[in-house]
């Protein structure tokens, strides 16, 4: 299956990071990198409208994934965020998304680490499709 669109990974875990690049790439996606939020909103400034999707680790040094995701939605409401974690949801409960909802599993916009190639095609490819 070949996908098209251009993904923003973001994640300060740099094997994370290459890892999920990868197998976006593969999967016929562009995928720009991040290795934090402040480098994303960057990288977002300058192709946002480009970007068709953020992926984000929520817990980042500097910049967490939801304080990332405000701010990118700021300037492009539609913009399509998937957050990821490796930490438990409920370890999560305590992060208030952009629209003031508790991020809790399971959520449409979130993908739990470790995953799988397959988990992680699957999931983006959903969150692409949500209008």
């Amino acid at each position: 299956m070949s996908n098209s669109g251009t993904i923003l990974v973001v994640d300060d875990v740099e094997v994370v990071r290459t890892f999920t690049a990868m197998v976006l790439k593969n999967q016929g996606y562009t995928v720009l990198e991040a290795d934090r939020g402040f480098e994303a909103l960057r990288i977002f400034s300058e192709q946002k409208d480009r970007i068709d999707l953020v992926l984000t680790d929520i817990r980042m040094p500097e910049m967490n994934g939801l304080e990332l995701a405000r701010q990118l939605t700021r300037h492009r409401p539609d913009i399509k965020v998937l957050f990821m974690s490796g930490y438990p949801s409920t370890d999560n409960v305590n992060f208030t998304l952009p629209e003031g909802q508790e991020l809790v599993e399971p959520r449409e916009d979130f993908l739990q680490k470790p995953f799988t190639p397959e988990r992680l095609t699957r999931k983006v490819h959903e969150t692409l499709k949500i209008k």
